[in-house]
């Protein structure tokens, strides 16, 4: 073969090359744009999902620290209750023995009849005076106030 052919041949292989060459090499440079586009998506998205990421966190924080403080009240509330309670048992305990106390000198007497109009404490105290001195025999006692009890009944 002639020389001349084989430049021919050559120049014309590698035009095709340098050809194919730069459409790969465009092909290789638009599929780098698109990756380098992807990348800065995804970088932009995790910086936004940091950045939420951050904010959870000091909720996270802030949430624990009023719980701790929650749970600080709800044990000094208990405390409180407890005493209170205690206080509550203390104050029944003397109200029992006060009225206790108040009722020692009392007289209950029970199936003492009404009268159908009712009567005023002093009536009722005359009766009970004449029950107590004609059918208890009791000694003359002091008595301050008589009362009726309960419903009425006939």
């Amino acid at each position: 073969m002639d020389v001349s052919v084989l430049k021919t041949l050559l120049a014309s292989q590698e035009q095709a090359f340098r050809g194919a060459l730069e459409v790969y090499i465009g092909q290789t440079n638009d599929k780098i744009k698109a990756l380098q586009s992807t990348i800065k998506e995804v970088t932009q998205s995790l910086e936004f999902t940091q950045q939420e990421v951050d904010q959870l966190k000091q909720q996270v924080v802030k949430l624990e620290a009023e719980k701790t403080e929650n749970k600080e009240v709800a044990n000094g509330m208990k405390e409180d209750l407890q005493a209170s309670k205690k206080l509550v048992m203390e104050l029944e305990e003397r109200c029992n023995y006060l009225e206790d106390h108040s009722r020692r000198n009392n007289l209950q007497i029970v199936g003492l009849e009404e009268r159908p109009e009712g009567e005023t404490w002093e009536q009722t105290a005359v009766l009970v005076s004449k029950l107590r001195e004609d059918k208890l025999e009791l000694p003359n006692l002091q008595m301050e106030r008589a009362h009726r009890v309960g419903q009425r009944s006939d």
